[in-house]
């Protein structure tokens, strides 16, 4: 029993800090090619501008589609990324 609620309260706090990152989040590149991600995350790193990559390229998310990468910044640094960015949309 006391497994279970340790597993149960682990599993809340883990959903609350996954929520509260998200909300401070902006997504602002998605691509499904890889050179491309690859790019844009140099281009973030060498403007010192820390990203967030959720990867939605493995089976669980791509079904007949495919998936694709997302990469996030704080809202602080969304007007810059999305300047250095621009060239590669």
């Amino acid at each position: 029993m006391k497994t279970l609620v340790k597993s149960t309260i682990n599993s809340y706090i883990n959903s609350i800090t996954i929520n509260f990152y998200f909300m401070e989040n902006v997504r602002i590149y998605t691509s499904n090619v890889q050179i491309d991600i690859m790019d844009a995350k140099n281009i973030l790193n060498q403007a010192g501008i820390n990203y967030f990559e959720i990867n939605k390229m493995d089976t669980a998310h791509a079904g007949i589609l495919g998936g694709t990468v997302d990469l996030h910044v704080s809202k602080e640094n969304v007007e810059k990324a999305l300047s250095l960015l621009a060239e590669l949309k």
